[in-house]
């Protein structure tokens, strides 16, 4: 890219003009490779870089003596740059999916299960909704149903980095399968469990869930890499001293960096992967001298306007057909019955529509998008 280029030239001008040898100009660009590659912006890193050289100049010593082996002098700089600096980090915040880290499903799962607590204690409001006698079923419940929506999360977004958007799906299939069986044992073994009457169980559960939330976030701003500042939007991975400089680590990063836009198709990511290495080959150069950060790059590249729309699409119509599936039950079931639920009737309706609505509304903004495409190919 123009700027990375740019300031590698400014650099190596810089730390030749000032009488450096070959070897430190070698120390410099691996340094300044390096830091790009541990999503440093081009910039900053740039500028770190010519400062040690300026530091090993006014010692007269060469930048390997003074600041020891590049890898480990940038591994260094990112950490402290990410506790003290994190504002020198790419950001391209709407663009990427957040990785839930651990401190993130630290609140998170407290959070979700406050959240869901709180719609059981609304369900028992409703007259015919609530079970006749709490059981301990409906207090754990909602806590058994928050670690499942986490772990999907962050299967999904780790497995998309990695695998691509059509894996991710796969991966959080699986999840879904395996949750839902987990939560129905859950369920069945404890929906026998009376709790004493008199007691409003469910709103004491919603508490303490709002509760360990709020403790949970305190806490979880005391982890490493947590605090006040912004996410970054980017899932954080530092380049270690031992790994290389090469094309197969920033080809790597630039299909996690594709993947995480969910702009392209899953084959277009792998064809711009492709030839990116095929030109940094042609003109002998590393990728990342070539074109510097792959996240940079990967956000310079033009986005196919119909992979999001198309996608929401087929995650809203999966919704819609799941839930007809269910309100058909739930009709067939009522068939049978004296007395049919109707506003639990009226609410599975008022859902349906809703999943059907919103596929409708993506189906449309596909249609558009496909349009504005195939207006765009024959211009």
């Amino acid at each position: 890219m123009k700027d990375t280029t740019e300031d590698l030239e400014r650099l190596e001008s810089e730390v030749k003009d000032h009488g450096h040898s070959e070897r430190d100009l070698d120390w410099s660009r691996d340094a300044y490779f390096r830091l790009l590659l541990s999503q440093v912006q081009s910039s900053p890193a740039q500028g770190e870089v010519r400062r040690a050289a300026e530091a090993a100049r006014g010692s007269a010593q060469s930048l390997e003596q003074l600041h020891g082996e590049p890898g480990v002098w940038a591994e260094a700089t990112v950490h402290r740059w990410l506790r003290e600096n994190p504002e020198r980090f790419i950001r391209h915040r709407g663009e990427t999916e957040n990785t839930w880290s651990l401190r993130s499903a630290l609140w998170g799962i407290p959070a979700v299960a406050a959240g869901m607590s709180f719609l059981f204690a609304l369900f028992t409001v409703i007259p015919g909704w609530g079970p006749d006698q709490m059981s301990l079923g409906w207090i754990l419940v909602p806590g058994a149903i928050a670690v499942p929506i986490i772990l999907l999360h962050a299967v999904y977004s780790s497995t998309l980095g990695r695998r691509g958007n059509l894996r991710a799906v796969a991966a959080a299939v699986v999840v879904v399968a395996v949750s839902a069986v987990v939560i129905a044992v859950v369920a069945m073994a404890t929906q026998d469990v009376l709790l004493p009457q008199g007691v409003p169980w469910i709103w004491i559960a919603t508490g303490a869930w709002t509760l360990l939330a709020v403790v949970a976030w305190q806490l979880a701003q005391r982890i490493p890499g947590s605090g006040a500042h912004d996410d970054l939007g980017l899932p954080r991975r530092v380049h270690t001293a031992e790994e290389p400089v090469d094309d197969r680590t920033w080809a790597d990063q630039f299909r996690s960096a594709l993947f995480h836009r969910r702009v392209l198709k899953d084959s277009d990511v792998d064809r711009a992967v492709h030839e990116a290495l095929t030109h940094a080959q042609q003109s002998s150069n590393l990728a990342v001298e070539e074109f510097g950060s792959p996240w940079d790059y990967a956000h310079a590249l033009a986005e196919d306007p119909v992979v999001r729309p198309r996608r929401m699409t087929l995650f809203t119509g999966a919704l819609a057909a799941a839930w007809t599936v269910l309100f058909a039950a739930q009709l067939v079931e009522g068939l049978g019955m004296d007395e049919v639920p109707v506003l639990e009737s009226v609410f599975r309706a008022g859902m349906l529509l809703l999943f059907l609505g919103a596929t409708i509304s993506s189906a449309r903004d596909w249609r558009r998008a496909a349009r504005l495409k195939t207006e765009r190919t024959r211009g």
